[in-house]
């Protein structure tokens, strides 16, 4: 299981410089949790 944090999110919807760091992790979807918090973090 992989959680990726909030700034690992916005790094990859705003395509901004981590955001290659991130994709490998973020499109296994099998893998990914995503908590509730980071959710509600993202959201606002």
């Amino acid at each position: 299981m992989i959680l990726v944090d909030t700034c690992g999110w916005i790094e990859c919807l705003t395509n901004r410089i981590l955001a290659n760091k991130y994709e490998p992790y973020i499109q296994d979807i099998e893998t990914i949790i995503v908590p509730t918090s980071v959710q509600f973090e993202l959201y606002k």
